[in-house]
């Protein structure tokens, strides 16, 4: 992968919530890879009030407003994000917009 590792203690864990585990499970790898640590999230009754969060546009009313600007990577298809504030990632994903999303949620 591209890009520089974070140091665990530069930042919080990051909140990862996906109604399909699997994709959960896939960002938690992708995100450890580069050095952060991650907290996987599957009831969203746990969702944080704080840090960072890669979820999809289904919870993203969920979430209270100061985690949705830069503290928060969307990722879902083409037209469904309705808020600019957050990182979106639109399908198809490529290994370069991934590498760009997460560079700039670590950021």
């Amino acid at each position: 992968m591209k890009g520089l590792s974070a140091n665990c203690s530069d930042f919080p864990a990051i909140n990862i919530c996906f109604q399909d585990p699997e994709i959960s499970f896939l960002f938690a790898e992708l995100l450890e890879a580069r050095g952060a640590e991650t907290r996987l999230i599957f009831d969203t009754d746990h969702l944080p009030e704080t840090g960072k969060i890669v979820t999809e546009p289904i919870y993203f009313h969920l979430l209270p407003e100061r985690m949705t600007a830069k503290n928060c990577l969307l990722v879902g298809n083409p037209g469904c994000f309705s808020s600019q504030s957050a990182i979106c990632l639109s399908r198809p994903l490529t290994a370069d917009k991934i590498e760009t999303a997460i560079t700039e949620l670590l950021d």
